[in-house]
């Protein structure tokens, strides 16, 4: 027969596409090394002008003084800073004076807490001579023991057991602390009544 079975191709006719592309990109390359060639000089020569430049204004910059704060400005610094000192002083005085009549004001209040109990566990000490109050009529009776400054005296027995509305209407008959007896004002006093009528 004579034809061959296997034909056998080379790569560049394989992979045509990727042949061309490298194929450009090489021409490419060459074209961008020529270029640079031709243009160096003036490319480097600008470069160097601008740097040169750039440097040039960064040494004035830094060699011309930084302007300095009028004296406007520098008053007015000072008078806000005199101002806050002036505001901080006041505010600190105004925080004593307040924390010392807090301080008064509560040791006034203990004080006279403290007289006042005192003046309380004096008086319940205080003794008294028990008055005669028996023949008395309530009213007479009630007047002569408040007179003495006792503060625990009541009616507790009755015939009946009725209570007393009208003190005037009514005879002391007993007590129960003796006449004479030196009781402190604070002791309970038991008192005996009985109705004038019923006597």
């Amino acid at each position: 027969m004579g034809w061959p079975l296997w034909v056998r191709r080379s790569w560049v006719s394989r992979h045509k596409f990727l042949t061309g592309a490298g194929s450009l990109f090489v021409v490419f390359l060459l074209l961008c090394v020529i270029g640079s060639f031709g243009s160096g000089d003036s490319t480097s020569s600008s470069s160097s002008s601008v740097v040169d430049a750039a440097a040039t204004r960064t040494i004035k910059a830094s060699a011309s003084p930084s302007p300095s704060p009028s004296s406007a400005d520098k008053a007015a610094a000072e008078k806000a800073a005199a101002d806050k000192a002036a505001k901080d002083k006041a505010a600190a005085v105004k925080a004593a004076a307040e924390k010392k009549a807090a301080a008064a004001k509560a040791a006034a209040a203990k004080k006279a807490a403290a007289a006042k109990k005192a003046a309380a566990a004096k008086a319940a000490n205080r003794r008294v001579t028990m008055p005669d109050l028996v023949g008395l009529k309530l009213n007479i009776a009630d007047y002569a023991w408040s007179n003495v400054g006792l503060t625990n005296v009541s009616v507790c027995r009755t015939p009946g057991g009725s209570v007393p509305l009208w003190f005037s209407h009514w005879r002391v008959i007993g007590q129960s602390v003796p006449a004479g007896t030196r009781i402190k004002v604070g002791t309970e006093v038991c008192l005996d009544a009985m109705k004038d009528s019923d006597m």
